[in-house]
């Protein structure tokens, strides 16, 4: 609400009101109120005449002090029966009985407020029946055009956001429905020609806004302008301004920021893919784990030419490059090694362990790989079961969890399987200079009480506190959001949540990574994204690249390079930032407004 003008009448501060409703009658009557009644109110009428679209005359009238006068006067709101609680009241000097008017100012149009009068001695505070009136609708024919000063740039315009002062010089004697700026790439621009960028409590008096959505290089005009009932005002003149040149790729905008993609199945170069890769990112994610992408076709033999040609690639174009990944469940495993025909000893399965790791480490280039997935998925994602997925490593054993978060009551696993904290130690062994990553999925969707979520937290901190070798931590982020949530995805209860996981893992000192990341509507059934869902694909991920730069993200990773082009993983995939054809989608603009938003400065 706006705050009311009162003339010839003195406001009681809310303390000293909050102490006034706070007083009541006592039961035990005192020396100094023996003979006293509490004050007597007569009804409150509307001076009819008085009433217009934002003003009203309140006629009220003390009957009786009832002894010893305190204090009088009216509050009124738009909720029914106020009380002296509330910042709209006014005081009023009464010495003896008898009627007042009070003049109520600055209301809105076409709104019903509720309006009591008050009186207060020692014996009490009473308040008189209310009246409800509704104030008239704005005339046109009553009021002037508002008026406007001119605009001032406010230091130097960035690559896509520029600020701006001016002023409201007057309201022309209505409510401002709407002010701001004005901006546009033609002269003089209008609410037809431009953009309007409006205060969210226009009123009179000095403002500055910060006009958004612009493109690099490219110059604008801009505007004040106000509007009430009588119409819509601009400033006489507009100011020109251009803005900041910039480089459209998404490494070009991510700051201090790693910005990357993941290479395609099967793993191979081509033009097409290197361009986006040597174009758009400053670190590429290297798929290197068994199944379906490399040969481990016996304990000692691997195939991973494909990855070390694509590291040597990174390494000759100056990116960091990352092997993903080295240890997880079975699902990733051949069956020789998850079904063997006799069971694995624990001598011969910490044996592949340590050997997988170092033959991946020294087959991709041993030191030339910047930054390793050690361990993902060790989490079990099913019914968000705070334990872990049992796999080929399980016999290794489990060591007693140190994290000292307490989240057992929660019947999160008081034991943590012994081959991640050994996986991370036999990485740093084979790869002493490489950043060493924790990698885990489902997170957008989980709650600080979900157990899986609780699990990841848990052997997080029981790895810091067992000294284990670990850098940094990566969060998958595969969104479906379904047809409900794809309608509106900016506003899903997803990305609070995100957040706070975020800020939570930066406290541990880890690194933080967004790993994997892609969002669709659905993943299950071939999809054409329609114009409208293309749009909202675009502000899903602006506003989760927004949601992790605001926690603080280290990195984002994106998945594959192109819709559809992974097989073996949602094979009608419509959920990446590049079509079919590897042309940029919006969701691609998504991303990189975001980016050049929080990171505006092109140093």
């Amino acid at each position: 609400m706006k705050s009311m003008i009162f003339r010839h009448v003195l406001i009681v501060p809310l303390a000293c009101a909050a102490w006034l409703a706070g007083c009541g009658n006592d039961d035990t009557e005192s020396a100094s109120t023996q003979g006293m009644t509490t004050p007597r109110l007569g009804d409150v009428v509307v001076v009819e005449s008085s009433l217009t679209h934002n003003a009203v005359t309140l006629r009220a009238s003390l009957e009786d002090w009832g002894g010893d006068p305190d204090v009088c006067g009216l509050c009124w709101a738009t909720v029914q029966n106020p009380t002296v609680d509330v910042l709209t009241k006014v005081n009023v000097s009464v010495p003896e009985p008898g009627s007042f008017d009070i003049q109520l100012t600055g209301l809105l149009p076409e709104t019903s407020y509720y309006a009591r009068a008050y009186a207060r001695n020692r014996r009490g505070l009473v308040y008189s029946a209310q009246v409800q009136f509704t104030t008239l609708a704005e005339s046109p024919e009553l009021m002037d055009y508002a008026e406007v000063g001119p605009v001032e740039l406010v230091g130097v315009p960035g690559r896509v956001s520029a600020t701006f002062s001016s002023e409201i010089i007057s309201d022309g004697g209505g409510t401002l429905r709407s002010a701001g700026l004005c901006v546009g790439e033609d002269h003089m621009p209008t609410a037809e020609t431009g953009t309007l960028v409006e205060m969210s409590a226009p009123k009179v008096g000095a403002f500055v806004l910060d006009a958004g959505g612009l493109t690099p290089g490219t110059t604008y005009y801009v505007r004040a302008f106000a509007q009430n009932a009588k119409g819509i005002v601009y400033s006489d003149e507009d100011l020109e301004f251009k803005t900041e040149e910039a480089d459209m790729t998404l490494k070009g905008n991510a700051g201090p920021l790693l910005i990357g993609g993941t290479a395609e199945v099967p793993l191979n170069t081509n033009p097409t893919t290197e361009d986006i890769i040597d174009t758009e990112y400053n670190v590429l994610q290297i798929p290197c784990y068994p199944t379906a992408w490399n040969n481990w076709s016996s304990l000692e033999v691997f195939d991973l030419s494909a990855q070390k040609a694509w590291v040597d690639w990174c390494k000759d174009r100056g990116k960091k490059s990352i092997g993903h990944f080295l240890m997880s469940h079975n699902t990733y495993y051949p069956s020789w090694l998850t079904s063997p025909s006799t069971p694995w000893t624990v001598e011969q399965l910490s044996e592949m362990l340590e050997n997988r790791i170092k033959n991946v480490i020294e087959s991709m280039g041993g030191d030339r790989v910047d930054m390793w997935t050690v361990v993902n998925e060790a989490t079990i994602l099913a019914n968000k079961k705070g334990s872990y997925r049992p796999c080929v490593w399980t016999p290794l054993g489990t060591e007693p969890e140190e994290s000292g978060l307490g989240y057992n009551e929660a019947n999160v696993e008081k034991e943590i399987p012994v081959y991640i904290r050994l996986s991370f130690e036999f990485a740093r062994k084979y790869a002493p200079e490489a950043e060493l990553i924790l990698s885990d999925a489902g997170f957008e969707l989980s709650l600080e009480t979900d157990k899986r979520c609780c699990a990841f937290r848990q052997l997080v901190k029981h790895l810091l506190v067992k000294g284990t070798p670990i850098d940094a931590v990566a969060l998958q982020t595969h969104i479906k959001f379904g047809k409900a949530g794809f309608d509106d995805p900016e506003n899903t209860p997803r990305w609070d949540l995100l957040e706070k996981h975020i800020k939570w893992l930066k406290n541990t000192g880890l690194k933080v990574y967004l790993n994997e990341v892609d969002m669709s509507q659905t993943f299950t059934v071939p999809t054409t994204l329609t114009e409208t869902q293309l749009e909202n694909q675009k502000k899903a991920y602006k506003k989760c690249v927004n949601t992790a730069i605001g926690a603080g993200i280290d990195g984002i990773f994106f998945w594959g390079l192109g819709d559809g082009h992974d097989p073996s993983f949602r094979p009608y995939d419509s959920a990446q930032m590049y079509d079919y054809d590897h042309n940029r989608k919006p969701a691609f603009y998504g991303v990189l407004e975001a980016l050049m938003a929080n990171y505006p400065s092109a140093e």
